[in-house]
C-alpha cells in the first residue's frame, strides 16, 4: 500500500490523534500506541484510541485504498510525505528541498473497527460549545466522573460531579447559518 499526504495533513492527523493515544503507563494493548489510517475515495480517516475515547480526523490523500497502522514520527521540513508499506516495512518518505526516509518494521496488529460504533442515525438535537470551555469546566470539577445535563438546544449545559458537590454551567454557542 502507498499513499501521499501533504505534510500539513500529516501534522493535522498527529495533532488530533495524539489526544486519543494512551499515556505510556496505560499501554494495556500495544495496538493503541498507533494511529489507524483508513484510506478510500481520496479520503483518509485517521483513528486513535486509549480504549475509553476515540479521536478521528479526515484529510484528503492520493494513492491506494486500504488500511495502515502508523506510529508518530518526527516530521522534517517537507512539502509532502509518501507512506508505503510492503510485507516487511513501513516507510515514510518526506519530500521537499531534500528527501528524508524513515523505515520501520511493518506494524502487524489488529486494530479495532471503530467505524462500527460511530452512530449512524441522525442526532436528536445538536448543541455547539467552545471546546476550550468544556475542557476548562471539566478540569475545574473534583471527582472521577461527571454528568452532563442538557435542557434544550439553546439552553446551558449543567456539568456536575456525581456527588453533586461541584458543578459548572456551560453556555452553548449559536450556530451560524
Amino acid at each position: 500500500m502507498k499513499i501521499k499526504l501533504t505534510t500539513d495533513n500529516l501534522k493535522k492527523i498527529y495533532k488530533v490523534c495524539k489526544k486519543g493515544l494512551p499515556k505510556p503507563r496505560d499501554m494495556s494493548r500495544q495496538v493503541f500506541q498507533y494511529i489507524q489510517l483508513i484510506c478510500k475515495d481520496n479520503i483518509c480517516q485517521a483513528f486513535s484510541s486509549n480504549t475509553y475515547k476515540i479521536h478521528s480526523v479526515i484529510v484528503p490523500y492520493e494513492g491506494d485504498v486500504g488500511k495502515l497502522l502508523i506510529p508518530i514520527v518526527n516530521i522534517p521540513k517537507s512539502t509532502y510525505v509518501i507512506i508505503s508499506q510492503d510485507n516487511k516495512n513501513l516507510t515514510f518518505s518526506f519530500q521537499g528541498a531534500e528527501t528524508r526516509n524513515i523505515s520501520l518494521p511493518k506494524i502487524d496488529l489488529d486494530y479495532p473497527d471503530f467505524t462500527r460504533i460511530i452512530p449512524k442515525k441522525e442526532p436528536v438535537f445538536q448543541i455547539y460549545f467552545n471546546p476550550r470551555y468544556l475542557k476548562e469546566a471539566a478540569e475545574g470539577l473534583m471527582g472521577e466522573k461527571v454528568e452532563l445535563n442538557f435542557y434544550g438546544m439553546n439552553e446551558p449545559c449543567l456539568m456536575k460531579t456525581l456527588t453533586e458537590d461541584s458543578f459548572a454551567l456551560i453556555l452553548p454557542l449559536r450556530r451560524d447559518r
